[in-house]
């Protein structure tokens, strides 16, 4: 069962309530064991605080930018408490804090709200047995992120802690520090992430002197851990295991089916304050008060109990803040209005660009999962880039007239520029693809007059595509690409060229073949029909005989092939007959005239009539031959 409790309200007071849970009460006098969750607005906590202790915290939504202009999901300083934390259901002395914003209106952060940021980490490290710090991975390396202010807000109130205890009160400061680093990549090992953020701890720590104690050790008073977590939206099932894993640790007696904590549990003993659930609302009204210094860095000042806590390189809030938020004055009177201008310019440039950045990669991630241009990408990226700078001015707009304000905001434009233009140049390549392929498409008849079309709607298209992805007042070119694509598209109509060439080429040779398999095709069927036909051709051939009355005299003559034959012979009468026969005829006389078609090899009955011999008193015969490729009566 969940219950939540306001701790200190939107307004940076804290709560009289006592006990801060109805829970609480049957716990009595057992230690409070307790978890702070810190980060920069926007980067995840209550989202953070929900998976890992099954709560329902309220949770911002939308890009970072547009958080940072909306009013914060939570506000003040939320305690959660989840009796499911232990086994069984008893009531859990386990108490998550989520350090939210103070309550505002739709507007960036202020320097009162950054005010804040620092006093809520001084009080989880004076209450807190782990912190759980929020880092962007994008912010890993980088000394003037927030994280690392929040960070160095939690080194001075331990170093201010130690300086007020000794013996064994000093050996119950020790605190657990994991840094939850978000939305990191895959191809960067988390231990890489870890050494580096260790390494920026013991920068920040460096110079920490403790009054006449002098330099104290980091790892004397605080442990680090590092987890890494994947893109919360786009590897989202990496995401719940590595959160699984991490809750695990973070459970009193480690699960229902368990006897006891993991073995590798964060909440150490070491860690533990030993502050009582019974008085745990009276401690908490103290040190929210004591904790009024953190507002803003005090530089040789002395705390409430007279210990004097400095830090030589410190740059946590450069300029002393009062309750209000406001700018408060040195011991000598005068403001210390550079030193806040480098603060709060670092700080707001920190949260920019790294607000930035995500919603720059979210771009990148769509050109990369789409495979296809990005729609308006220069509107897209002129509205980033005002939007951060507009967030920038607003954040700092106390110290525009500082030489810092300027500087940082340069090096704000020209990084956002550099980052824009990585995505613009990604842009070019897909619009290049996409105009090759238009290419491609609109030329594969190959024709001269279409390529040559085709080649200018592309280059077009290219042109067209490319000033839209460009940032105002970038200065970037597409010229490189644009040449790049027309090399190709010239080297490709070239190889078409050819191709079609070589195609005409091998069509002409097909049809010179085809003419000639024709030619012969034809000489094989004159020949056919010439044997056929007996070599005559289907030309006529003529003959004519005539025996003289009385006579053994026969004349004959013949027109055959285009020779004229004349023939003249002695029969005899008795031999006589009316049938004359050649070697491709046959003759049948009818009624003194002869008539017979003639074919090769065979023999025709005569036409018409019937078979008759001719009488002996017939006084000639007529033969006539007729020549017909085609028979009408066999023999």
């Amino acid at each position: 069962m969940e219950s939540q409790a306001v701790i200190v309200d939107g307004e940076g007071a804290i709560t009289t309530a006592a006990p801060f849970f109805e829970s609480d009460k049957s716990l009595g006098d057992t230690p409070a064991v307790v978890v702070a969750v810190l980060g920069v607005r926007g980067s995840g906590k209550s989202t953070l605080v929900n998976a890992l202790f099954d709560a329902s915290v309220p949770v911002a939504s939308g890009s970072v930018l547009a958080q940072r202009r909306a009013p914060p999901a939570t506000t003040g300083v939320l305690a959660v408490k989840n009796e499911s934390a232990v086994a069984g259901g008893a009531p859990s002395p386990l108490l998550v804090l989520d350090v939210g914003e103070l309550e505002s209106e739709s507007r960036p952060p202020t320097r009162a709200d950054r005010a804040f940021h620092a006093r809520s980490a001084a009080f989880a490290a004076g209450i807190a047995d782990v912190i759980l710090l929020n880092v962007w991975a994008a912010n890993v390396g980088r000394l003037d992120s927030v994280a690392m202010k929040l960070l160095e807000a939690v080194f001075a109130e331990v170093a201010k802690s130690v300086a007020e205890a000794s013996g064994e009160d000093s050996r119950r400061l020790r605190i657990g520090v994991v840094f939850v680093i978000r939305d990191t990549e895959v191809d960067v090992p988390a231990s890489v992430l870890g050494n580096a953020l260790v390494s920026d701890a013991a920068e920040v720590w460096g110079g920490m002197e403790v009054g006449d104690a002098g330099a104290i050790e980091l790892e004397d008073y605080f442990d680090f851990e590092v987890v890494a977590l994947p893109h919360y939206t786009h590897s989202r099932a990496d995401w719940d295991t590595a959160v699984g894993d991490l809750g695990a640790r973070l459970r009193l007696d480690g699960g229902a089916d368990s006897k006891g904590a993991p073995e590798d549990t964060l909440l150490q003993k070491a860690y533990n304050k030993g502050i009582a659930i019974s008085g745990l609302p009276s401690y908490s009204r103290s040190l929210w008060e004591a904790t009024k210094y953190a507002a803003g860095v005090v530089v040789g000042a002395t705390s409430s109990v007279g210990a004097s806590v400095t830090r030589a390189t410190s740059s946590v809030g450069a300029t002393a803040v009062d309750e209000d938020g406001e700018e408060a004055e040195d011991g000598d009177g005068t403001g210390n209005g550079e030193m806040a201008a480098v603060y709060h310019c670092d700080s707001a440039f920190s949260e920019v660009l790294a607000s930035a950045s995500r919603d720059l990669s979210a771009v990148a991630r769509t050109q990369t999962e789409e495979e296809s241009p990005v729609e308006g990408l220069g509107n897209t990226l002129d509205d980033m880039m005002n939007q951060a700078l507009e967030v920038y001015d607003e954040t700092t707009g106390d110290y525009a007239e500082t030489a810092v304000h300027a500087r940082k905001r340069r090096e704000l434009e020209a990084i956002l520029d550099t980052m824009g233009h990585s995505v613009f140049v990604k842009q070019l390549m897909l619009l290049r693809e996409a105009a090759f392929d238009q290419f491609k498409t609109a030329t594969g008849t190959g024709d001269g007059a279409s390529t040559e079309v085709a080649y200018f709607a592309a280059d077009a298209s290219f042109v067209e595509g490319a000033e839209a992805a460009k940032r105002t007042g970038g200065g970037w070119s597409y010229e490189a690409t644009r040449a790049d694509l027309q090399s190709l598209m010239q080297e490709l109509s070239a190889q078409r060229k050819k191709i079609t060439s070589t195609k005409i080429a091998a069509a002409a040779a097909q049809s010179h073949a085809m003419q000639y398999l024709q030619m012969q095709l034809s000489q094989l069927q004159a020949m056919q029909q010439q044997q056929y036909t007996g070599g005559s051709g289907g030309q006529w051939n003529v003959g004519a005989a005539y025996r003289p009355p009385d006579t053994n005299i026969n004349l004959s003559l013949g027109h055959q092939q285009g020779r004229t034959n004349l023939q003249v012979s002695m029969v005899p009468d008795e031999a006589a007959s009316c049938t004359l026969c050649c070697t491709h005829c046959l003759g049948v006389c009818l009624s003194g005239l002869s008539v017979c078609l003639v074919g090769p090899g065979r023999r025709f009955a005569a036409l018409p009539g019937q078979l008759l011999t001719c009488p002996r008193s017939l006084c000639s015969l007529l033969l006539v031959s007729l020549c017909c490729p085609v028979p009408f009566v066999s023999d």
